[in-house]
């Protein structure tokens, strides 16, 4: 009946289940044998085809080797010489070896020509493009009077050079914004401590007073202030 409980000892339950297992575990091991079997065989057989690919290969390469020396055969006495001369390397005729000779003479000479020109034009348009381009302070000038009586820093002025194309590291612009300031050129200046540098206005672009600019070349300038006073 469905109500009864079941009396089987667990030590049947266990035994059942080890048999079952123990079938699966001698099936996957008679599957496992069989396909060793079969793979064995197949490696049997490719051992079989390479140690016969291995033979074939040997004697194509012992029927080419004649096919080889006929064809230096053929060709050796076009040029006049029998099969023992041509594996010379001095067996050509006198007059092709003096073209030859001649020949390759004249292109090392032309090439030993060539090559002193080439660095000649090169070292002249390097010289020619450095004798073109304006000196790094004549930059900095220019860029410090294309705004006068406005003071700039080191940095503003180095950001400046980069844009014009023109490549220089920031001490190099410091160094030749001093080097202007010694001639006279920029004032240098300090500024909620800041350096500050500032293009100071040429003499030459200095406008004189009308009076001055108006008395004739050569005359004395000293005579025409004494006539005012």
């Amino acid at each position: 009946m469905a109500d009864e409980p079941d009396t089987t000892p667990i030590q049947s339950r266990y035994a059942e289940q080890f048999a079952a297992d123990l079938k699966d575990n001698r099936e996957e091991q008679e599957a496992v044998s069989a396909r060793i079997a079969g793979l064995e065989a197949r490696l049997t057989q490719l051992k079989a085809d390479e140690t016969w690919l291995t033979g074939q290969l040997a004697s194509a390469d012992t029927q080419q080797a004649p096919h080889a020396g006929e064809e230096v055969h053929e060709t050796a006495p076009s040029t006049g010489l029998t099969s023992e001369d041509a594996a010379k390397p001095g067996s050509l005729p006198t007059q092709r070896q003096g073209t030859t000779s001649s020949k390759d003479d004249a292109g090392a000479a032309g090439r030993s020509r060539k090559r002193p020109a080439a660095k000649k034009a090169t070292a002249k348009r390097a010289t020619a493009e450095k004798s073109t381009r304006p000196l790094l302070q004549d930059v900095v000038l220019s860029l410090l009077r294309a705004h006068p009586g406005e003071p700039r820093t080191a940095r503003e002025i180095h950001t400046a050079v980069e844009g014009t194309g023109r490549a220089s590291s920031h001490q190099t612009t410091r160094n030749t914004l001093e080097r202007l300031v010694a001639k006279g050129l920029v004032e240098r200046q300090r500024r909620q401590g800041s350096v500050m540098y500032t293009a100071l206005t040429p003499v030459d672009e200095v406008t004189p007073p009308a009076d001055i600019a108006a008395a004739p070349r050569g005359a004395d300038v000293s005579e025409s202030v004494a006539a005012e006073v």
